[in-house]
């Protein structure tokens, strides 16, 4: 129906499904991946807190089977991995089943302190929809392990395993990077949105919003199928917000909704339309109904995210005017068809809603448990310690778990030792462990060093290996893109981090002067269409990568 135009109304003012609770000056949960299955169940999934200043974000899931109308407790069900990729935070949901696998993408960094900056694109899955979901690692889903239990007996250890990015941001890390992920099938191909903002050579921002797909008849292995397709959306401004999207089935075509001037008095909802998943256009404006100052929408699609136009389905968004304090809305919509681009909403004023806190439920229920801090460090010389357990309820407050209630399993039992929440050191090397307490687990890694290996020495310590994190970078000349070239470099004290600072001591060699141009901090932008290796050096190791410039 090339012919036609998508929009999209608004049946109805809706509900929060989600508001701070009194007495709290934060609380949000924004970028709702939702789930319809058409016999009135919705499941869904939403941005919160970290808590215990331990991590960012997490992930909390809710159902209901009402069509949204009451909907169960939430609980925290997914969150980053320390000492991964992923250490920092886990944001922006992006939920589609593949296979009886539950997907879920995520936006992650480690610029701990970089105020969110230089991210990259993940995704873990799970037979269910609130877990247990495991990582994708580059080569498979979690880490598997094989060891012998305090008997001697065999026994297979399984654990989420350290995250690989399946987009991996490669211009400089003072940008917002790479992220906010949203997946839609068709046929036997996955498509992948994802956001991709930078800076171009003259240093003005651009942000994008970039398509990947992948061959699900890979099976398991499609992450490593993915294949850049291109620009679907040159974003107007940065104000245009991440973009989520479903597949529109009597219409053929692909629906993109996000929301645009976002936080602001004049934020709006906005469709996009593609007919090939590639190239989009806006279609559409929706003012009517839509909260002020809203922000991160989604819109519900099936598991494989596809509508019809016969379908009711949920809208949500964040919305409030204070940073951090959001309530989170749930609206009725219906998708349809035009004869052409309907802007006619554009002008209508949006609902200017205060954010209206909830009260403080009587028994406040544990959301997630976590250990503070979530990554312990302990030769054997140093003996026993005891980790100290946390639970959160719905409004992040926090309790220490009594130990005499917590249970620690799934951990390797010739490196340490558990009784109750008191770890023994064994021998050197890393495990993972999971503590239980009241319906709520939490994974968290134990690192035994050599006794040789110095304690943690930010200033003194010096790179044992120094790899990259990409084998090949290209870049188009037209784009006048700068790229970054960031080494893992480890360390002798057990840290690693991305190398890519002159003080460092890195350096770049062994290029085509005649087609790559360097700057500071190991950046390189095209001067002609080719291809040149290019060579990373740091404190006496190097590695060298491939860079082809396109037109």
């Amino acid at each position: 129906m090339k012919e036609k135009h998508l929009r999209l109304r608004l049946k109805d003012d809706g509900r929060d499904v989600f508001a701070p609770r009194a007495g709290k000056k934060w609380g949000y949960r924004y970028g709702p991946s939702i789930m319809q299955y058409g016999d009135g169940r919705i499941d869904a999934w939403f941005a919160s807190p970290g808590g215990c200043g331990v991590e960012a974000d997490w992930f909390t899931y809710r159902h209901s089977d009402d069509d949204g109308a009451t909907w169960t407790d939430e609980k925290v069900v997914l969150y980053p991995t320390p000492e991964s990729m992923d250490l920092f935070s886990v944001c922006d949901p992006a939920v589609i089943v593949i296979d009886g696998w539950y997907y879920i993408g995520y936006t992650s960094t480690i610029f701990v302190d970089g105020g969110g900056v230089c991210n990259n694109a993940f995704v873990a899955r799970s037979r269910k929809p609130d877990g247990l979901y495991y990582k994708w690692t580059g080569t498979g889903w979690g880490e598997e392990r094989e060891t012998v239990d305090e008997n001697g007996e065999p026994v297979t250890l399984r654990w989420q395993g350290r995250p690989a990015p399946i987009i991996y941001f490669d211009e400089p890390w003072q940008n917002w990077g790479a992220g906010e992920p949203s997946f839609v099938r068709v046929g036997d191909t996955l498509y992948m949105y994802y956001t991709w903002t930078s800076k171009d050579k003259n240093g003005e921002i651009f942000s994008q919003t970039r398509v990947a797909t992948a061959d699900l008849k890979a099976g398991d292995n499609w992450p490593a199928t993915l294949t850049e397709r291109g620009i679907a959306i040159r974003r107007p401004s940065t104000g245009c917000d991440s973009c989520d999207v479903v597949y529109v089935d009597e219409a053929e075509k692909f629906l993109i909704l996000c929301t645009d001037r976002r936080f602001t008095v004049e934020s709006c909802l906005a469709v996009y339309e593609s007919d090939d998943g590639l190239t989009f256009t806006r279609s559409c404006e929706v003012r009517t109904n839509v909260g002020e100052k809203c922000h991160n929408c989604g819109i519900a699609g099936g598991p494989d995210r596809h509508v019809s136009l016969k379908d009711t389905v949920a809208v949500a968004y964040a919305y409030g005017s204070q940073w951090g304090y959001w309530g989170t809305r749930f609206q009725k919509a219906v998708i349809e068809l035009a004869d052409a681009p309907d802007f006619s909403d554009a002008a209508s004023p949006a609902a200017p809603w205060p954010v209206q806190a909830w009260p403080m439920p009587e028994n406040p229920w544990p959301i997630h448990i976590t250990t503070k801090p979530h990554f312990h460090v302990r030769k054997v010389s140093q003996g026993a310690f005891d980790v100290d357990l946390k639970w959160l309820d719905t409004a992040y407050n926090v309790e220490s778990c009594p130990a005499e209630e917590v249970s620690v399993a799934c951990y390797d039992p010739t490196i340490v030792r558990f009784d109750g929440l008191r770890c023994t050191p064994l021998r050197p090397g890393y495990t993972y462990a999971v503590a239980h307490w009241r319906g709520r687990t939490v994974e968290f890694p134990v690192f035994v060093p050599e006794e040789s290996v110095r304690d943690r020495d930010m200033e003194n310590r010096r790179l044992v290996r120094f790899y990259p994190q990409l084998e090949k970078h290209t870049l188009y000349l037209s784009a006048n893109e700068v790229k970054q070239v960031r080494g893992v470099g480890e360390y002798d004290d057990g840290s690693w981090f991305e190398v890519y600072k002159p003080e460092a001591g890195v350096t770049l060699s062994g290029y085509d002067e005649a087609l790559l141009e360097t700057g500071p901090e190991a950046t390189f932008s095209a001067r002609a269409v080719g291809t040149t290796p290019l060579t990373v050096s740091c404190q006496g190791l190097s590695f060298t990568v491939q860079v082809e410039i396109l037109p």
